[in-house]
């Protein structure tokens, strides 16, 4: 028990610290365009400012192929010892990194380039800590097990929403434009030596074998569907993930006339729920069918997004409520579930780089230009509820290679570990659907 508390939690602070970092960026989105940009449209430098978020999630491919390597050819601990000591510096940096008025046109180009580094170091975060939390798990606990990687970025998204929160609470806007913005960047460096402490103490009683492999070559020969499959399975996960829960805060500010706390408030309510849900729907998951379970998840957000979207607008603090758990469950359900269906898309040999690949590529090109593509249409279009169009269209695109997800998932994958009990289960849930 107490190992698996702390390979939990090893495997779960680096998602943390990834999703702290994307998210206040996100959230400060306003403020370090004012400060990295030149002064003028204000709307500009909003877009600027998203754009070089968006190059940062481009960029997590590439890093998830480098990382996929080092898991598959070496070790899933190593890898994810060197990913989390890698995050800290361009977050840490972009704290410290002078503005436009002090240093002119290198404030931009550093800022951008620091976000190159820290998508290739993100890219393989997820990946590697999700497979080595799935065949860590017990016997028919894989779901469970797999949510926590989940839970893990919800717990960075919850943390960055709560310094903000708090952050711009106690600073005047003036004085968080000049400086306070800088904080959270900065605070970035505590989790990251947690995460390299947990993660090394695990290293020391690992055991797990080298891999000589060739990871790559065995994908594109064997698992092209896989990596087709989880691709689109992951729009949805990408999509939702940066529209409802990061997106939400400037979306309420700019069409409900919500102050920032008020918004960040309401966002916080909703992380917080979703961080709740996720184990509870791994357990789900296990129990009654990981496809069956996703499915459930990508329904809620197709028929949920528009009306629960509108609710957290309303005003009201009972529809507030409403919207905020009915996305949190329809999310939890869905990327709970997913954990096990993409470590199952590959072979144990070639799984990281596999999930690295798709995931990175579906998060790193939805995620990074969906909340874009919201502003464009909210500005353009005058749509109120682009956020929810978006995640619909996205629902649609991902329920489609779900459903078929039998079709792309690797056939004999875990062969070498057939006789593992939680295999048979987890053959038992897939089967369920």
């Amino acid at each position: 028990m107490k190992r698996h508390v702390r390979l939990i939690a090893a495997g779960a602070v680096g998602n943390a610290i990834e999703f702290y970092d994307f998210l206040i960026f996100g959230y400060l989105s306003l403020h370090i365009g004012r400060a990295f940009f030149p002064a003028g449209d204000g709307v500009a430098a909003i877009l600027a400012s998203l754009a070089a978020f968006a190059v940062g999630m481009l960029m997590r491919p590439l890093g998830g192929l480098i990382f996929g390597l080092l898991a598959d050819r070496g070790n899933r601990l190593r890898a994810l010892v060197a990913s989390a000591a890698m995050i800290a510096v361009p977050t840490f940096l972009i704290g410290l990194l002078p503005g436009y008025a002090t240093i002119g046109v290198f404030a931009p180009i550093i800022l951008v380039l620091l976000r190159v580094i820290q998508g290739l170091s993100l890219g393989g975060e997820f990946p590697a800590s999700l497979a080595y939390l799935v065949e860590n798990a017990p016997p028919g606990r894989r779901a469970l097990f797999g949510s926590f990687a989940s839970a893990g970025a919800v717990s960075g998204m919850l943390l960055g929403t709560a310094t903000c929160y708090v952050t711009s609470s106690l600073l005047a806007e003036d004085a968080m434009q000049e400086w306070g913005w800088r904080i959270p960047f900065l605070l970035s460096a505590v989790l990251t030596i947690a995460a390299v402490l947990l993660r090394r103490a695990l290293l020391r009683d690992d055991h797990a074998p080298v891999r000589a492999s060739l990871p790559m070559a065995t994908l594109l020969r064997e698992n092209l569907r896989g990596l087709v499959g989880v691709f689109s399975a992951n729009i949805l996960t990408g999509t939702a993930s940066f529209v409802v829960f990061m997106f939400t805060v400037p979306w309420l500010m700019q069409t409900a006339g919500m102050a920032y706390d008020d918004a960040l408030a309401i966002n916080l309510h909703t992380l917080l729920l979703l961080f709740m849900a996720l184990p509870v729907a791994g357990l789900l998951a296990d129990r009654f069918g990981h496809r069956r379970t996703v499915m459930l998840g990508v329904a809620g957000l197709l028929l949920g997004a528009h009306p629960l979207l509108a609710m957290m607008r309303s005003g009201d603090p009972l529809l507030d409520s409403l919207g905020e758990a009915g996305l949190a469950l329809a999310f939890a359900l869905l990327v709970a579930s997913m954990g096990p269906i993409m470590a199952d898309a590959f072979p144990s040999h070639a799984r990281v780089t596999g999930i690295a690949i798709a995931y990175g590529s579906a998060v790193g090109i939805f995620g990074g230009l969906s909340p874009m593509m919201v502003q464009y249409l909210m500005g353009e279009a005058h749509d109120v509820m682009a956020p929810a169009h978006v995640v619909m269209g996205a629902s649609l695109i991902s329920g489609v290679s779900l459903l078929l997800a039998s079709q792309w998932q690797a056939r004999g994958a875990e062969a070498p570990q057939a006789a593992r009990p939680d295999l048979a289960q987890s053959a038992r849930a897939h089967g369920a659907v």
